[in-house]
C-alpha cells in the first residue's frame, strides 16, 4: 500500500498544471505507486514514521492528524507523485515487443523521442531532489509537533550540540567543527605556517 494513489497522481496537477486525466491512464501509473514511495519517500521519512503515515492515511484522501496533513499538503503529496511519473515514465512512453522496444505513437501529439524522454526524466528527478530537502528542512524544524516522528531517523541536527556557534551543520546533520590553526610553539622544530 501507497500514501499516493494513482487517482491523486494523475488529476492531482503534477505533471501538468491541469489535472491529467484527459490524456494519462491511472493504469499505467498505478503499478508504480509502492516502488516509486519506496525508492524516493520512505528514507527521507524514516521507515518507521512512513509506516505510521500509511497506516493513518489508509485508503483515504487525507489525513486526520493536522500536522501529517500539513506536511502532506506542503510537501508529501507532491513528492510521492513526482516520484511515481519519475518510475512510470519508461512504462508510459515505450513499450516492449517481440521485435524490440519501441517508443509510442499515436495520433494526438508528437512522440518526444529519446531526448525529450531524458529531458522529461531529468526534470523529474531534480524536482524530486528539492522536494526531499524541502521537506526534511521542514520535517527537522517542526519536528517537535509531530507525533511519532524521530528527526534523528532523517538525520536532522540535534538542538542542542553542545557546539560554539563556529560550528557548521551539513544537510546529512553531521556537525563539522571550524578548524582552529596551530598556534606557533617556539619549543618545537617544527609548526605550521
Amino acid at each position: 500500500m501507497s500514501l499516493i494513489t494513482a487517482s491523486e497522481v494523475v488529476t492531482g496537477g503534477l505533471s501538468r498544471p491541469n489535472p491529467a486525466d484527459i490524456r494519462l491512464d491511472k493504469s499505467l501509473v498505478s503499478p508504480h505507486l509502492d516502488d516509486a514511495e519506496y525508492r524516493w519517500v520512505v528514507d527521507w521519512l524514516g521507515k518507521d514514521f512512513y509506516t505510521v503515515l500509511e497506516a493513518e492515511k489508509g485508503t483515504s484522501s487525507a489525513f486526520s492528524t493536522p500536522q501529517y496533513e500539513a506536511l502532506w499538503n506542503l510537501h508529501l503529496k507532491a513528492l510521492c507523485g513526482f516520484a511515481v511519473m519519475y518510475e512510470a515514465a519508461p512504462y508510459m512512453s515505450m513499450q516492449a515487443g517481440t521485435n524490440g522496444i519501441y517508443f509510442m505513437n499515436n495520433e494526438h501529439g508528437e512522440n518526444v523521442k529519446e531526448k525529450g524522454f531524458t529531458m522529461y526524466q531529468d526534470s523529474l528527478k531534480q524536482r524530486i531532489e528539492v522536494k526531499q530537502k524541502r521537506m526534511k528542512d521542514w520535517l527537522c524544524a517542526s519536528a517537535a509537533n509531530i507525533p511519532y516522528f524521530q528527526a534523528s531517523a532523517i538525520g536532522c541536527p540535534e538542538t542542542d550540540c553542545g557546539c560554539d556557534d563556529t560550528s557548521l551543520f551539513s544537510t546529512t546533520g553531521v556537525v563539522i567543527p571550524e578548524r582552529k590553526p596551530k598556534q606557533y610553539n617556539p619549543n618545537e622544530f617544527w609548526y605550521e605556517r
